[in-house]
């Protein structure tokens, strides 16, 4: 008998905090201000930054201006960046790449237990010339180009992108497409169809 596939909670590691990217710190040279990023403030970033949250959040969140921070990056390509600077912009773009690994993990996780919507999303992104919703680039031609025949095909994708969404609540909700609608489940066989992919007229 096989064993159901079961979710798993991924859970991050917590992060520690690599000195190099803040600042050195002289205790007996006199300063007129605490410097703007400290290691609290950085393991703060740095932890928002590798969970996935977005730069705006991740700075307010450890208390340094966005400006500030975009300054920091930019200096670091500085051909004189101070080296805690490189070691900044460095951990930056690790914790970018770490969040990444993490989402797209849970994403594939999901699509493994059975998650429609997961795989709806993976297959759009990642096969966008077969399974992409491609109205926003047709939008964009409209403008430049409106014919009559033009909208009919804007028109006749938007209709297909609002059967996709009805085909994958259908889905959720009753697997056996036997007792779908007739022409919900006849709409489905021309999605998985690659040939129906095709715009008519196009």
């Amino acid at each position: 008998m096989t064993k159901p596939i079961t979710k798993q909670k991924r859970t991050a590691a917590p992060y520690e905090l690599n000195m190099d990217v803040v600042p050195p710190f002289d205790p007996g040279k006199r300063v007129g201000r605490a410097p703007a990023l400290t290691p609290q403030r950085a393991t703060i970033l740095f932890d928002y930054l590798r969970r996935g949250h977005s730069r705006n959040s991740a700075c307010a969140a450890a208390g340094i201006s966005v400006s500030v921070f975009g300054k920091w990056i930019r200096d670091s390509r500085e051909p004189d960046a101070d080296e805690w600077k490189i070691a900044f912009a460095a951990e930056v773009a690790a914790a970018d790449g770490k969040a990444e690994e993490n989402i797209l993990g849970v994403i594939l996780d999901d699509i493994s237990a059975g998650g429609v919507e997961s795989a709806k999303w993976w297959l759009e992104r990642r096969r966008r010339e077969d399974y992409g919703v491609k109205t926003h680039l047709i939008n964009e031609t409209v403008e430049a180009k409106p014919d009559p025949a033009f909208q009919a095909k804007i028109e006749r994708a938007k209709d297909a992108a609002s059967i996709q969404r009805e085909i994958v609540l259908m889905l959720n909700r009753e697997p056996d497409k036997a007792k779908w609608p007739p022409d919900l489940r006849a709409a489905y066989e021309r999605m998985v169809n690659p040939k129906s992919l095709t715009i008519e007229g196009g």
